[in-house]
């Protein structure tokens, strides 16, 4: 018996595409997702500061998805938010105050780096020739400050920049995926980029005042500027370092030694020298105001008491109180007053009756012995550390007087070294 023959239809050409376009739409629908990585456009990672939300938009997206194919993204995410519950938002709050207090401490610590380092290279390489105006205004003051700031904020940021390492050691709030700590740390190294580029364009402006404005930079004009910029790049990249660290949550305790050493050194230095220094000086210069003070207190004395000299400083009175509390380094010493009585017991024969008689025959008149009386003199005594007999009269000389309240042409600043007696009328 013959077998049947198979039946074969073979669809039409326009049959065959419509079935096409059937498979390529119904395809889709069954093919699997693939699983979204972390690099998605769309992702997003919580702050821990903002947990309570995370979880609730978490917990709602489970929902709405809980019927619908797996969604790695949405597991993810859960995971994130369930491994940060453990981080209280107290804890958060305290490492960003702590990060933002190290920044600001970091950039205060640059600054007072960067300004002693020049202090200290202009004390050491630049020549205080007469016309060396700045040599005649006392910036110890403005030193001190810098030194006590650095100080402080040294301390500060050694001590939070090493809890913020540890605790970015520890990851105990995600710090790879906290968008509060990428700003800022954005920020801080923009700051710091900025500041090694303005460095750099001053020590590229070197070479081109050279070929155009040779004449107005000396050869200590480009040590200090070289030396000084490679001093402030330095510490920028001490701060660059210890950012890294934090980063990728390390830390390091030799760049908390580094800054010590280096901070130390440059408070030292500017105490011993640029501050040191010119302490003598300035202990002359008060004494010197001191002296005029006092001088001026006589005369008021004397015009207020018909001429008379006060018997010692403790009968004046002075308007400043720094003086007064230290009158007892002066001493006052009122030559010997000649009384009415005394003038009487002198006998005319030794003196000649006019002006004309005196000049003649070479004698003193009796008026002029008179005078003489009249005018009383004292002493005043004073110990200085310093010889200023040989040295230039200072151009500031007026603006000094001016903020001190003394006189410019005070006649107690020329004067050797030890103790000096002025005489005075």
């Amino acid at each position: 018996m013959d077998q049947p023959k198979r039946l074969t239809i073979t669809p039409s050409d326009e049959a065959a595409k419509e079935l096409a376009k059937t498979e390529e739409a119904v395809a889709p629908r069954f093919a699997p997702k693939e699983p979204a990585t972390q690099d998605s456009a769309d992702w997003t990672t919580p702050d821990p500061l903002d947990i309570a939300s995370s979880a609730t938009s978490a917990a709602a997206q489970g929902r709405e998805t809980a019927d619908a194919p797996r969604d790695y993204r949405a597991e993810r995410l859960q995971m994130d938010v369930v491994a940060k519950l453990n981080t209280p938002q107290p804890k958060a709050r305290r490492f960003l105050a702590a990060y933002i207090t190290s920044i600001l401490s970091a950039l205060v610590l640059l600054a007072g780096a960067s300004s002693l380092g020049y202090v200290l290279l202009g004390h050491f390489l630049t020549e205080k020739t007469d016309s060396w105006i700045w040599q005649y205004i006392d910036f110890a003051p403005i030193y001190l400050s810098t030194m006590t700031t650095m100080i402080v904020f040294g301390v500060l940021y050694l001590v939070v920049s090493q809890y913020v390492a540890r605790q970015a050691a520890n990851d105990t709030v995600g710090l790879r995926d906290w968008r509060a700590y990428r700003v800022v740390y954005a920020a801080f190294t923009a700051i710091l980029v900025a500041v090694a580029a303005s460095v750099v364009a001053s020590l590229v402006y070197i070479p081109f005042a050279l070929m155009f404005v040779a004449d107005d930079l000396a050869l200590h004009q480009i040590s200090i500027q070289v030396l000084g910029g490679f001093n402030v790049l330095f510490w920028v990249g001490l701060l660059v370092w210890q950012e890294r660290l934090i980063k990728n949550g390390k830390h390091s305790a030799l760049q908390g030694v580094l800054v010590i050493v280096l901070a130390g050194a440059l408070v030292g230095l500017t105490g011993v020298f640029p501050v040191g220094q010119e302490t003598n000086n300035r202990f002359d210069k008060r004494v010197a105001n001191d002296l005029s003070r006092i001088q001026s207190a006589i005369t008021d004395y004397r015009d207020a008491h018909n001429g008379k000299l006060p018997a010692s400083l403790d009968d004046i009175e002075l308007d400043h109180d720094t003086t007064a509390a230290r009158l007892g380094q002066y001493k006052y010493t009122p030559d010997k007053q000649v009384s009415s009585e005394d003038i009487g017991q002198v006998r005319p024969s030794q003196l000649l009756l006019t002006e004309d008689d005196a000049g003649q025959d070479g004698g003193q008149s009796y008026e002029s012995y008179l005078r003489q009386q009249t005018i009383q003199k004292y002493k005043l005594c004073a110990t200085f550390r310093t010889d200023t007999t040989k040295q230039e009269e200072s151009p500031l000389d007026n603006f000094s007087s001016l903020v001190s309240g003394t006189s410019a042409k005070t006649p107690f600043t020329k004067h050797i070294q030890g103790e000096v007696c002025f005489d005075r009328t």
